[in-house]
């Protein structure tokens, strides 16, 4: 019993862990945009900033909601005091809050793609 207290105790942090991982890749893979526009000669400039500042902001918010999740589970597991049955149902509960951050998170980033007017076809 006391292997399966310790799968369960170790499986939220591994998935923390690939969330925060998940979120630090995105904010890396966000630095590579185009400027200017060739053939019209017109700065993409700002509206590539406001896109990236967009999914900044998607980013950190999906980082605040882990880490409260992360808070929320921690003192959920003290409380289920080793009990199985509770710590298995906070480990599902705690899963779906990380995927549902996560599905939050993604839809985020893609209203950032399709706001404004000029985002010349993105």
């Amino acid at each position: 019993m006391t292997n399966s207290h310790r799968t369960l105790g170790r499986s939220p942090r591994l998935i923390f862990l690939l969330a925060v991982g998940l979120i630090a890749l995105s904010l890396c893979t966000v630095s590579c945009r185009q400027v200017a526009d060739p053939a019209g000669g017109t700065s993409l400039g700002d509206a590539s900033e406001a896109v990236s500042a967009c999914i900044d902001q998607c980013n950190a918010t999906a980082a605040a909601r882990v880490a409260q999740q992360l808070k929320v589970h921690n003192i959920a597991v003290f409380l289920c005091k080793g009990d199985p049955v509770c710590l298995a149902k906070e480990t599902l509960r705690y899963n779906a809050a990380l995927q549902t951050i996560e599905t939050d998170r993604l839809a985020c980033i893609a209203q950032c793609h399709h706001q404004g007017g000029a985002t010349a076809g993105h």
